[in-house]
C-alpha cells in the first residue's frame, strides 16, 4: 500500500515536471504569466495602480512602516526587484512603481523621459499616496532619478539607496557607451532570446539560468519597446553628471557598486560619495550590474543595517 502510494506520488510529480517544461518551451507567454503569480506570492509584493497626473502608474508593494519607494533599471520592470523587497517587507513598507516607458507604465512616445522629468513623476507618485518624507532607493537609470530627487528635494527625501546607479561621468564613460555613441548599438537593448542571455551575461560577467518562458517574455517586451527605449536611452545620454550640479549633499546615502561591473564603473561610488558626504559606499567584491539579483539577501541585509545605523543616530 504504501509502496503503490509512494510510486503514484512521485509519478505525478514527474508528470507535473513534464507540463511544466511543455508549457515553458511550447507556451513561454501563458508560462510566464502563469509563474508570476507564485513569485509574487513568494515574495509578498502585491500589484496594484493609482492615477497620476491623468496617468495610470502600476506599481508593486509589500510591507508596513517607513516608506521605501524603489526604482528600477533601464530597459527593465518592477518585477526584477521583487526578490530584494522580499527581505525588506518585515521591516518596512516597499513601493515598486514601473517607470515611465517600462512595464506597465504609460509609453508616449512623444512624452518627456528626461531624468528631470522622472523625477516629477516619481515626485507625483509619491504625493499622490501622501507619503510625504520617504525613503528612496534604485538600481541603474532608477538610481540616478533617486539621486537627482534627493538633490532637487532635500527635504523631501529621508535617505537614498543607490545600488549601481547610473548619475555621473564615470558612468558614461564606460567602453559600452563609448561603442553607443560610436555606432548606435546598445547591449541593453535586446530583441531576442539570444540578445536577451547576452544581456544577462554582460550584467552579471557569468552565464545565469533563467527559465526559457521568463527570457522570451523579456526579449518580447524589449523587441515590442525596442524603438521607444532607444529614445529614452539618447535623452538620458544627454543628462549633465550630478556631480556637475551638486556636492557636500547631507541626505543620508548608502552607495553600492559592483566590482565587475561593466555598466557602471565601481569608481561612479567614489564620486557619488563627494555629492552625498553622509554616505556609506559598499564595492561588492566578485559582483556586477545587478547585486539585488546575484545576492538579494546579502544586498537587503546591508540596507537594513544602514537604515538600523541611520535610526540610530
Amino acid at each position: 500500500m504504501f509502496i503503490n502510494t509512494a510510486l503514484g506520488v512521485v509519478g505525478l510529480a514527474l508528470l507535473l515536471l513534464v507540463l511544466a517544461q511543455a508549457m515553458n518551451r511550447l507556451m513561454p507567454n501563458l508560462a510566464a504569466r502563469v509563474l508570476r503569480w507564485p513569485l509574487r506570492k513568494w515574495s509578498g509584493v502585491t500589484a496594484a495602480s493609482i492615477a497620476v497626473q491623468g496617468r495610470t502608474t502600476s506599481y508593486l508593494h509589500c510591507g508596513k512602516g517607513d516608506v521605501l519607494v524603489l526604482l528600477h533599471n533601464y530597459a527593465s520592470g518592477k518585477d526584477r526587484l521583487i526578490e530584494v523587497a522580499r527581505h525588506l517587507k518585515d521591516s518596512m513598507r516597499v513601493l515598486i512603481p514601473d517607470m515611465p516607458g517600462h512595464g506597465e507604465g504609460d509609453k508616449d512616445p512623444q512624452a518627456d523621459y528626461s531624468v528631470a522629468a522622472q523625477v516629477q513623476r516619481v515626485r507625483d507618485f509619491v504625493q499622490a499616496h501622501g507619503l510625504g518624507r520617504v525613503h528612496l532607493g534604485g538600481h541603474g537609470m532608477g538610481g540616478s532619478v533617486a539621486a537627482w530627487y534627493a538633490a532637487s528635494y532635500p527635504d523631501e527625501v529621508a535617505s537614498i539607496w543607490l545600488l549601481s546607479a547610473s548619475a555621473t561621468q564615470d558612468a558614461w564613460q564606460a567602453p559600452w557607451v563609448k561603442a553607443y555613441d560610436a555606432t548606435g548599438q546598445c547591449p541593453l537593448l535586446v530583441q531576442t532570446i539570444a540578445q536577451q542571455q547576452a544581456k544577462l551575461e554582460f550584467y552579471t560577467g557569468e552565464s545565469t539560468y533563467v527559465p526559457y518562458c521568463v527570457l522570451h517574455e523579456w526579449a518580447a517586451a524589449g523587441a515590442r519597446d525596442f524603438d521607444l527605449h532607444h529614445t529614452i536611452l539618447k535623452t538620458l545620454r544627454q543628462t549633465p553628471p550630478l556631480e556637475q550640479h551638486f556636492s557636500g549633499l547631507l541626505t543620508p546615502a548608502l552607495i553600492v557598486g559592483g566590482e565587475l561591473d561593466r555598466i557602471v564603473p565601481p569608481a561612479s561610488v567614489k564620486t557619488l560619495a563627494k555629492v552625498f558626504t553622509r554616505a556609506q559606499t559598499i564595492v561588492v567584491q566578485d559582483m556586477g550590474h545587478v547585486p539585488h539579483l546575484e545576492a538579494p539577501a546579502q544586498t537587503a541585509k546591508d540596507y537594513l543595517a544602514f537604515r538600523a545605523k541611520l535610526a540610530g543616530g
